[in-house]
């Protein structure tokens, strides 16, 4: 797993311009809202593993726990290099569809756009072809609140769940830093179960 030093803009909280208590990271959801156990994302777009993760092991994951209703599936993207920075600043507002679109692309495809000698210009080229405006980055003011943004965001984050790279996943608030299998991931659901059996969720009688 690779650990993150994030040396690109350093800002200490106190520096940050003051957002309220709104949350950057806006809920980007996959499955149903109700289900009884919520499993949290840390990605990052240019992270290795969460490319590996996302292509190996989360069809696997949607198609047996997701679609049947088992979990619902949080994502929060985060940067870790400056590329990476990039991409989280340009879909940090889109609709659903379109940010779904922008990262399955960017992780399908990331060792091709990743090592492109232009991998900034790829990016805004993804993004409007999945309808995602990047007006915002050529204004300097607003580039720059959203990047203190993203930062303190991401700071706060790394604190509160003692967060050291990408991937990570926290599952019903245990955290698991490392890129999990889909047989580690079953385990430590089956283990979820055993210790609550009220978060199972119940066959529907035909």
């Amino acid at each position: 797993m690779r650990i993150i030093f994030f040396v690109y803009f350093l800002i200490t909280t106190s520096q940050l311009v003051a957002f309220g208590t709104e949350e950057l990271f806006s809920t980007k959801l996959i499955g149903q809202q109700e289900a009884p156990i919520e499993v949290v994302e840390i990605v990052s777009f240019t992270c290795t593993h969460c490319a590996e993760f996302y292509q190996t092991v989360f069809p696997k994951i949607e198609e047996n726990y997701i679609k049947t209703g088992k979990i619902r599936w949080v994502i929060k993207d985060v940067p870790i290099d400056k590329v990476s920075f990039t991409a989280s600043m340009i879909c940090q507002n889109a609709k659903p569809a379109a940010y779904f679109k922008f990262k399955n692309h960017l992780l399908k495809n990331q060792q091709t756009w990743f090592q492109s000698d232009q991998p900034k210009k790829y990016l805004i080229e993804i993004a409007n072809m999945c309808s995602i405006s990047t007006k915002h980055l050529k204004n300097s003011t607003q580039k720059r609140a959203l990047q203190e943004k993203i930062l303190k965001n991401w700071f706060e984050m790394k604190k509160q769940y003692h967060l050291g790279g990408t991937p990570a996943y926290i599952i019903d608030g245990e955290v698991h830093n490392y890129a999990l299998s889909f047989e580690e991931f079953e385990k430590i659901y089956e283990k979820r179960l055993q210790q609550h059996p009220e978060l199972a969720v119940k066959k529907r009688s035909v």
